[in-house]
């Protein structure tokens, strides 16, 4: 299979295992605080270095950074401005949606 199929397959999975879980009752919802503390402090560290560890750098790469930088700044004045008549928590959630698009950038390679 090519690299693309594998991944739609374990993002399928991914979801799959999700819904059972979910259907199985197997986690509540209180769970969630607890699993978003091993995502945040475990898995993407460990991502992160995963990924560094394996890129050449180059000078050219300098640029990637900056440019998100300033994209999460534009994403951010957007949301605020597109958002700023609803609610707090749901301009909340929004801008920071908003912000975190361009994270998948840093899985792309």
């Amino acid at each position: 299979m090519t690299d693309i199929n594998v991944i739609f397959l374990l993002s399928i999975s991914i979801v799959a295992i999700g819904y059972l879980v979910k259907k199985l009752n197997i986690l509540k919802e209180t769970d969630g605080d607890t699993i978003a503390k091993i995502i945040f402090n475990i898995t993407l560290p460990a991502v992160i270095l995963r990924v560094t560890t394996t890129i050449q750098f180059e000078f050219s790469l300098v640029l990637l950074p900056l440019i998100s930088v300033v994209f999460g700044f534009f994403m951010t004045f957007l949301a605020l401005l597109v958002f700023r008549k609803h609610p707090s928590n749901i301009k909340g959630a929004m801008i920071m949606t908003m912000i975190g698009f361009n994270v998948a950038n840093f899985f792309s390679h």
